[in-house]
């Protein structure tokens, strides 16, 4: 058996004011809700966690295990199998203490962790970011991430979550995908991510050899990759193409998409392979949470969608 803790982000604060720095109160409205643990779980309801991130601290090769610190500072320690799939790296030998790594695991009988999925997205990397895509400088090629996590060498003392951190990136900078959708092909528009379909609110996860703190210099990013985010809506209308379901979903107003570019409406793509976990059918009318990857095609922002949840009502 299981807890899983269902934070109503929205529910949770007041803002009193307007502009940069508006006053605030914070008071959690979250469900904490027993859930039992599957002998083979799929999802955050039955005992797998998706896209746990940190920095790999020491490895045990014998019992196939890793100790892995996070960037709020806990370590886990994460066991892998001969079914762990590996990305980026071609097997478990191939991981080093001082390596970052985003991995999916399973909660197992006795409570320890088995990872589902391990990859490295940079081999070389001293420091990441992860968070949105909160400025876009075309002229000088840079983007500037809302940090909601980082880590790494560099990064001790001197940045602060939740500050827009700017980076470069340069024609020798990889632009690339999360790798569990494997669906990207199949998908009744072209899903591309690169230097000229970045759009604001995408989640990213940024590597870099080295991080500035001089003025005026930048850091320079060696791997970009788009990350899954969830987004909160209403949906107003749905349609089919192929196989996939499409939802046009209204975002609410103080959503994040919207405060950053006016974006108030997005497109979700489902298919047999979104997990439904809504207590609901998707219908217009609805209000959900759906997880997936945020493309922009064209202006226009659309999903491919991996999981459905109940939503919150604004």
């Amino acid at each position: 058996m299981g807890l899983l803790f269902d934070l109503q982000v929205s529910q949770s604060y007041t803002l009193t004011g307007t502009g940069q720095f508006p006053t605030y109160t914070i008071s959690p409205v979250f469900n904490l809700t027993a859930v039992p643990i599957s002998s083979n779980p799929t999802n955050d309801q039955n005992g797998k966690e998706n896209g746990i991130e940190g920095m790999v601290v020491s490895l045990d090769a014998s019992g196939g295990s890793i100790a892995l610190s996070m960037p709020d500072g806990m370590t886990l320690t994460i066991r892998a199998n001969s079914s762990t799939a590996f990305q980026g790296i071609g097997s478990f030998g191939e991981l080093t203490a001082g390596m970052f790594v985003d991995m999916d695991a399973t909660i197992q009988s006795d409570g320890s962790l088995l990872a589902t999925r391990i990859n490295v997205e940079d081999r070389t990397a001293r420091d990441v970011f992860a968070g949105p895509v909160a400025q876009i400088l075309n002229s000088s090629s840079v983007i500037g991430v809302f940090q909601r996590e980082q880590q790494g060498q560099d990064l001790t003392g001197n940045n602060v979550i939740g500050c827009c951190e700017q980076l470069q990136y340069a024609s020798t900078s990889t632009f690339q995908t999360f790798g569990e959708l494997g669906n990207l092909q199949s998908l009744p528009f072209v899903a591309s991510f690169n230097s000229s379909s970045l759009a604001l609110g995408q989640n990213v996860y940024v590597t870099a050899s080295s991080v500035s703190f001089t003025g005026g210099t930048y850091s320079q990013a060696t791997t970009i990759t788009l990350m899954p985010q969830t987004i909160d809506g209403t949906v107003v209308a749905d349609s089919g193409s192929g196989n996939f379901q499409l939802y046009n979903v209204a975002l609410a107003q103080n959503d994040f998409l919207n405060a950053l570019s006016g974006t108030n409406s997005i497109v979700v793509y489902v298919d047999s392979n979104t997990q439904m976990l809504a207590s609901a059918p998707v219908a217009p009318g609805g209000v959900f949470r759906f997880r997936g990857l945020l493309f922009d095609d064209n202006g226009t922002l659309r999903m491919d969608c991996s999981q459905i949840n109940d939503g919150v009502a604004e």
